[in-house]
């Protein structure tokens, strides 16, 4: 470990402590999505693009919007296999 390294940090280190904490406040905005029933995940978008408009930054937005996705994502996956099973 150089002196450098040790007085500013590693890089890889640094992108590791801000990618954890993006997992981390996914987790947490895992549990209220799952309780949403289909049309509030439908207005998920629109909540998202009104939080863009009034000037929040994307970067904050980039949890809701990921966990959004996979919540609707799963939702697709599990119809569709439903509908598979039944068919």
């Amino acid at each position: 470990m150089s002196f450098l390294s040790f007085l500013f940090g590693n890089k890889d280190k640094r992108i590791l402590r801000q990618t954890n904490d993006l997992v981390a406040s996914i987790n947490l905005l895992e549990k209220k999505f799952e309780e949403l029933d289909s049309e509030e995940l439908k207005n998920t978008t629109q909540r998202l693009k009104n939080k863009l408009a009034d000037g929040k930054k994307l970067d904050n937005l980039i949890p809701e919007a990921f966990i959004g996705f996979v919540s609707v994502l799963w939702t697709s996956i599990i119809l569709i296999s439903l509908f598979i099973c039944f068919k």
